[in-house]
């Protein structure tokens, strides 16, 4: 095939000459090597077939056949109250409003001279496998080379659990006074029939309103599925609430719901490697993720049909129209072993042992493996995710792990696939056609000192096509992602708002978003904007349409407003400051921000969780209109979990949970606040509680024992006995999830359900969740 060639190929190429001859950044080698590599470019249908600028540098892939590039990780992460006790509610307190702070001016960071990520245009340049016998050898010498007393880097399990890490694409019908999200979409997670009637439902509260996020609780408006004390419990929604039916899942985490069929993630099984290749302690066992398929047709008989068992570590999942993209990190499955203590001797021993499983191992040891068993838990399939045809490296070693995205299809499991990208992946957001997975860069990778202003890789899957997810582009950007709300797209533009540190903490910090466009070999920065809270970092971030809002906080809490309309150059508009921080920012109404985090002391001392409206509607002078303080030590769990969250839009009623922490005496004995959640009334009027809800304390015996003292200077008798006095021991359990169906309000608990009025959360009934 013709290798094309156009004269912005040549000035990069120029460009890179330039930046390798005086060596600097670091890798511009590497990518000046690939470049002079001149890679063609092969043509296939599962690409665009729109030519793009400097095609020669990256190979087209076609994964419908499911792509594996070998590689990844090569070093582990550096992974106010009243005198009564009750909240008081503020009216505007110690704010100030500026059209263009100093700490953020309106001025754009100048692009680098070459805008592609460098070290990242040799990454794109995939070079293929031909054979397994290809990549046995590659994967051997490489791993010589590093091999020691405890394996190899990255060959740890290396899954970070998120909540990570949505509906069909139709999204949800669009609810009264429902603001937008990224997409100019509704995002309240609420489902209205047409009716507008009795039935009204909401669903997760997803970040993008056509892309389901899985959870713990799921719910459809007639039946609610939850998990619990190691089991799967589908529960009806009567205002006196039965239990419809159980199911074991005992290592279930999260919940996807298409139809009738449920998608269960959670611990699998693990995967024993073949037994020749068995370490001292047996066969060598990577731990796995599970994947069950559960057909809910009939809630009192719920069956599993099926479960994908994966090596590796589970990141974050996604579902568009039933189709659901799972995605993991994935190491080696070499039986390495260890020392068994720290003499020279044993680390010698070790390191020779480690060699030879080096030397013996074959393809399956470095691919990602599988198995899928049947309703009685028969084993039906295993292999690996990808074959060696299929399989690629980048020109530079990068290490051994994998990031891999499933694809599943909740009626047709049978047509799972995946795809697999040099990566590891931490923190995930998906738009209804990309998936992008970050991975913040700390410490050192393979051996090299990451430059003191950090940098996150980004990694793009191409989730448009319902038969498997396409890796697209990678890219990075200067500074690190605190977590799914800091990335969003829109139009095809790709905007994430990072925190920039430097190696001895956040006094250089500045913070920054920045645009970028996919239309070439890796992901290509638009335009910057920078100088957002200095010597801070980012607590909460949200696109909604055309504007980004982005709260950092050290000892104040400015709320940055920055338009984006222009991806070439985003500019700060306006900002807002006052105490406290908002760790979670919510849509309720056109221009309206619902913010959850804390309250602060004039020095940065948290003190107490707070629920600020903040109107934004003239960008230029975002206020606050009002906030409301729960007053003493307290949190809520929707300052790191926003599916713990609830707005109700046709009643404008916000369900946060919350917790107070109880007062020691000198003897040890805490006392617990209030454990459960707050109803908040919140619109363009301020904000107002509504009322609490609280479940049933929970109570139990144990035995509380003590020893007889000793007198001073007299030794303790032996054997001493001690006294021991049954106690009972009562706790609230903390509320975590919360819904609404028709006029009830269902609140969630590890120990039941209770259902309240949605007028005035009055409690009406209780049902505790089956025990043993």
């Amino acid at each position: 095939m013709t290798d094309e060639r156009t004269p912005r190929d040549g000035e990069l190429r120029r460009k890179l000459e330039q930046l390798a001859d005086r060596g600097e950044p670091r890798g511009a080698k590497a990518v000046l090597d690939a470049a002079r590599g001149g890679a063609k470019v092969s043509s296939l249908s599962t690409l665009s077939s729109t030519r793009i600028g400097l095609a020669k540098f990256v190979p087209a892939i076609a994964i419908a056949a499911s792509v594996m590039l070998v590689a990844g990780v090569a070093a582990a992460l550096v992974t106010g109250g009243n005198d009564k006790g009750r909240p008081t509610t503020v009216a505007l307190p110690r704010t100030t409003t500026s059209a263009a702070p100093a700490a953020a001016p309106e001025t754009t960071v100048p692009i680098p001279e070459v805008s592609i990520p460098t070290k990242l245009i040799a990454a794109s340049r995939l070079v293929p496998f031909d054979t397994c016998g290809a990549l046995v050898s590659y994967a051997r010498s490489q791993a010589l080379k590093v091999v020691g007393p405890y394996g190899v880097p990255g060959a740890n399990y290396g899954g970070v659990a998120l909540a990570g890490g949505e509906a069909a694409s139709s999204g949800p019908a669009t609810a009264p006074g429902a603001a937008s999200d990224s997409s100019g979409q509704a995002s309240m997670g609420v489902k209205l029939p047409a009716t507008d009637g009795p039935e009204a439902f909401s669903q997760t509260n997803n970040q993008e309103s056509a892309v389901d996020e899985p959870d713990t609780v799921k719910t459809d408006g007639k039946r609610i599925f939850t998990l619990a004390g190691g089991k799967l419990l589908a529960l009806s929604t009567e205002a006196a609430p039965r239990l419809l039916g159980s199911l074991p899942m005992q290592r279930g985490t999260e919940l996807l719901l298409s139809g009738n069929r449920l998608i269960v993630l959670g611990g699998g099984g693990p995967i024993a490697v073949d037994s020749r290749f068995a370490g001292p302690a047996g066969p060598y066992q990577q731990p796995a993720v599970g994947v069950t398929v559960v057909d809910v047709t009939n809630p009192g008989a719920m069956k599993v049909t099926g479960t994908l068992n994966v090596d590796g570590g589970y990141v974050a999942a996604r579902m568009i129209d039933g189709v659901a993209r799972i995605a993991f990190n994935s190491a080696p499955n070499v039986p390495f072993t260890s020392p068994q203590d720290g003499t020279p001797e044993a680390e010698a021993q070790a390191a020779a042992k480690n060699k030879q499983a080096v030397r013996s191992s074959t393809a399956a040891n470095w691919l990602p493996r599988f198995t899928v068993t049947d309703a009685a838990g028969k084993q039906r399939a295993a292999g690996t995710l990808t074959d060696c045809g299929s399989s690629y490296h980048p020109p530079a070693f990068s290490g051994f792990g994998q990031l891999s995205v499933v694809t599943l299809n909740a009626d047709h499991p049978e047509k799972s696939n995946a795809s697999s990208v040099m990566a590891d992946g931490q923190i995930v957001y998906a738009s209804p056609t990309r998936m992008y997975i970050a991975s913040n860069q700390w410490g050192s990778v393979n051996g090299q000192t990451v430059q003191p202003t950090m940098n996150t890789l980004i990694h793009v899957f191409d989730i448009s096509d319902p038969a498997g997810a396409h890796y697209r582009v990678s890219g990075q950007v200067r500074g690190n992602v605190l977590n799914q709300f800091s990335m969003s797209e829109s139009d095809g533009v790709f905007r994430v708002a990072t925190t920039g540190l430097n190696a001895t903490g956040q006094a250089t910090s500045e913070s920054y978003v920045t645009t970028f466009g996919d239309a070439g070999p890796a992901l290509v920065q638009l335009g910057q904007v920078g100088g957002l809270g200095k010597g801070e970092r980012i607590q909460a971030v949200r696109f909604l349409g055309a504007l980004a809002y982005v709260v950092t906080f050290r000892q104040t809490d400015p709320l940055y407003v920055v338009d984006v309309s222009n991806p070439s150059k985003p500019v700060v508009k306006g900002a807002l400051e006052l105490l406290g921080f908002s760790a979670y920012l919510h849509p309720i109404g056109p221009g309206l921000l619902l913010g959850v985090g804390q309250d602060a002391t004039p020095e940065g001392r948290r003190a107490g969780t707070q629920a600020s409206v903040f109107d934004v509607t003239n960008p230029a002078a975002p206020r606050l209109v009002q906030r409301y303080l729960l007053g003493g030590p307290s949190s809520s769990q929707v300052e790191f979990d926003h599916h713990a969250f609830l707005y109700w839009a046709p009643t404008k009623l916000a369900v946060i949970p919350v917790q107070e922490y109880g007062q020691c005496t000198p003897d040890g004995q805490c006392g617990q606040g209030f454990v459960g959640a707050l109803g908040l009334r919140a619109s363009t009027a301020g904000i107002s509680e509504v009322g609490r809800v609280q479940h049933p304390k929970i109570e139990q015996q144990q035995q509380a024992c003590s020893y007889p003292p000793s007198q001073p200077g007299q030794p303790q008798p032996q054997p001493a006995q001690p006294d021991c006095q049954p106690r009972t021991y009562s706790y609230t359990p903390p509320i975590d999830r919360s819904v609404v169906v028709g006029s009830h309000v269902f609140t969630f608990s590890q120990q039941g359900m209770l259902v309240s009025d949605l007028g005035s959360l009055a409690q009406q009934a209780w049902l505790p969740y089956p025990q043993g």
